[in-house]
């Protein structure tokens, strides 16, 4: 979850994972502006081959996601929201041909927990696309934030990147990765200037097409020069995201390709004013959340504020002092969001 810091306690604290969640079904499109384009900056063609046929030959690459997978790395937690959304991306990696690889990252740390919990979903697990990674973690959850998977293009394999996940069990969890799959590291830096924070994880490395990678500009210096210093195939864009409690840039900014040769690519942003508006006229919210839960409005282990009546579809409720400055919030939160995704169409 994120949120705009503010010492104001009248400025609400809006549950951003849910307007995220939710705003990604109607995205707006900025269309990207080719004209400064290069005729070999881009390649048009949305599969790993393509690349080779770029100019890029050799070195180590962050692969945009729009390129033709063949495995994917999920998280694991004891929770059913997490079991339901692995039950169907597993349902989606039957649909390739072949299959795509699904490697379910498990803490070792608790073991016998999850070894209860792995029980509920062994149907999965006796599929031959499907196998258990265990990490030495105590939390796996959120795998694509202590490293990131590279590509070496001229040998054609993998390489891990180590992410700072400091005082947290899953700071090795990378470590046991590349024993495990016999993979080469690229480790942390050795020092940092200051303690890396939210903003060093991996939901803060973005591949774009066209070799460009989107960071955030709350990431270390340290980092920063890390990444630039192996991937030099790459130029790098920093985007304004400091203004959320967590600032990643893959919460607020993403894109999609389109077969259209003049504009083959979209830059969308996640939009706070249309998820507000999507939660406002929707009677029934079981489609949206997880498992039917609810309890995503608040968090007993944070002093975040409860802002579920807002959406009450009761008219005093959505009049009430709380729910117009959760509104006038978003508003703000929806500028920011777009002067982001225009300044990384104009960078780029």
């Amino acid at each position: 979850m994120a949120s705009q810091k503010s010492t104001n306690p009248l400025v609400p604290i809006i549950t951003f994972f849910i307007l995220i969640m939710i705003s990604f079904s109607s995205l707006k499109e900025v269309p990207l502006n080719r004209s400064h384009q290069t005729s070999n900056s881009y390649c048009l063609e949305n599969s790993l081959p393509a690349q080779y046929n770029c100019p890029v030959k050799s070195g180590y690459y962050l692969l945009p996601r729009h390129h033709t997978p063949t495995s994917i790395f999920l998280g694991y937690s004891i929770s059913e929201a997490n079991k339901d959304i692995i039950r169907k991306i597993v349902d989606i990696s039957l649909t390739f041909s072949p299959p795509l690889k699904v490697n379910i990252v498990a803490p070792v740390v608790g073991i016998n927990g999850i070894r209860h919990s792995l029980l509920s979903i062994q149907d999965l697990l006796i599929k031959e696309n499907v196998q258990i990674l265990p990490l030495g973690s105590d939390d796996t959850l959120w795998v694509q934030d202590f490293m990131e998977i590279a590509y070496n293009i001229s040998q054609e394999t993998p390489i891990l990147i180590d992410l700072p996940y400091h005082d947290r069990l899953s700071d090795w969890g990378p470590d046991s990765l590349s024993l495990t799959c016999k993979w080469p590291m690229i480790e942390q830096p050795a020092s940092y200037s200051i303690e890396p924070d939210d903003g060093d994880y991996g939901g803060n490395i973005e591949s774009l097409p066209g070799h460009w990678v989107a960071v955030g500009d709350n990431m270390t210096e340290d980092l920063q020069s890390l990444l630039k210093k192996h991937f030099r195939l790459q130029r790098f864009v920093k985007l304004p995201v400091s203004w959320l409690e967590t600032g990643h840039v893959d919460e607020i900014i993403s894109y999609h390709t389109k077969s259209n040769r003049e504009c083959p690519l979209y830059i969308s942003y996640a939009s706070p004013k249309k998820a507000f508006e999507l939660l406002e006229s929707e009677k029934d919210w079981s489609g949206f959340l997880p498992s039917g839960r609810f309890d995503i409005f608040y968090d007993e282990e944070e002093p975040r504020t409860d802002f579920s009546s807002c959406f009450s579809g009761k008219t005093s409720d959505r009049n009430s002092k709380l729910c117009q400055e959760l509104k006038k919030a978003n508003s703000v939160y929806e500028l920011l969001v777009k002067r982001a995704a225009l300044d990384l169409q104009e960078k780029i």
